[in-house]
C-alpha cells in the first residue's frame, strides 16, 4: 500500500502537493474564471488601478489614500477611517525606507533570487507591524497595525509581478503563521507553482495570464485567484 493511501494527507498538505508540482491547467482556468465571476474584488482593484496608473508610488498623498481605502474594500477592516491620517503617514515612512529596496517592478518573482525574495519577505513583515492606528473601546484604547493580509495585499499592489497577496484562510490552509519568515516561505511556493504549470503546459510563466483568461492578472495573482475558490471561498473569511 502506497504511503498516501495509508496516510491519506490533510486538505491543507494536499493544496501545497497540488502547488508544488504544478497546477492542471483546465483547473487553474476553471477556477480563476470562477473568481472573476464570483467576487467583487476585481472592481475595486481596478478603481485602483485608475487611480495610480501603471505606478505606485507611496510618495504621492493620493496614491496613498487610493491603496487605503482599496484595503479596506478587500476586507482589511482594521484600517478604518477614523485612522487614515495615521495609517497614510505610516505608509509613507515604510515606503521611504523599503520601496527602494525592492526588486524592479519588472522583475518577475520566478525569476528572483533568494536575497531578493528575503529582502520582499522583510519588508512585508515591517509593514506588517506598522501601527496603522487606535482602537477605541471602553476598557482603553489599543494600536491596531497593518496585519498580515494588509501588508502582504500592499505588496502586491506595489510590485505585482514579484508578490502576492494571501489571506487568514489560505495562510491556515497551508499551515503558514503570519511572520515574514511563512511570507518567504509562501512566496517560494507561488514562484514553484508557477514555474512548474508553465512546465507542463508547455510554455513561459508571463504566458500563463492570458492562457487562462486572465490577461489584467500577474502570474502571482493567479495563484491567489486560485487559492481563493479551492481554499477561502466558503470559510466564512474575509480576505
Amino acid at each position: 500500500m502506497a504511503h498516501s493511501e495509508a496516510l491519506p494527507p490533510s486538505r491543507g498538505l494536499h493544496v501545497v502537493l497540488d502547488l508544488e508540482n504544478g497546477l492542471e491547467l483546465e483547473d487553474l482556468h476553471e477556477r480563476v474564471r470562477t473568481y472573476a465571476i464570483a467576487t467583487a474584488y476585481e472592481g475595486s482593484l481596478k478603481i485602483l488601478r485608475r487611480h495610480v496608473g501603471t505606478a505606485l508610488s507611496l510618495d504621492n498623498p493620493d496614491h496613498r489614500a487610493a491603496v487605503l481605502a482599496w484595503l479596506r474594500q478587500w476586507g482589511c477592516r482594521g484600517l478604518d477611517l477614523a485612522s487614515e491620517a495615521t495609517s497614510a503617514g505610516a505608509l509613507l515612512a515604510w515606503g521611504d525606507t523599503w520601496v527602494t529596496q525592492l526588486p524592479d517592478p519588472a522583475r518577475p518573482l520566478t525569476e528572483l533570487s533568494s536575497d531578493e525574495i528575503v529582502t520582499v519577505a522583510i519588508a512585508y513583515g515591517q509593514l506588517a507591524r506598522t501601527v496603522a492606528g487606535v482602537r477605541h473601546r471602553t476598557s482603553g484604547d489599543s494600536h491596531v497595525t497593518f496585519g498580515p493580509t494588509a501588508a502582504a495585499k500592499t505588496m502586491y499592489a506595489l510590485r505585482p509581478n514579484a508578490c502576492a497577496p494571501w489571506d487568514r484562510p489560505i495562510r491556515y490552509r497551508l499551515g503558514l503563521s503570519e511572520n515574514d519568515a511563512a511570507y518567504r516561505s509562501y512566496l517560494q511556493l507561488v514562484a514553484r507553482a508557477l514555474t512548474k504549470t508553465a512546465e507542463r503546459a508547455g510554455v513561459a510563466v508571463a504566458e500563463l495570464p492570458a492562457l487562462v483568461g486572465r490577461p489584467e492578472s500577474s502570474p502571482p495573482k493567479l495563484i491567489d485567484e486560485y487559492l481563493w475558490m479551492r481554499v477561502t471561498r466558503g470559510s466564512g473569511t474575509a480576505r
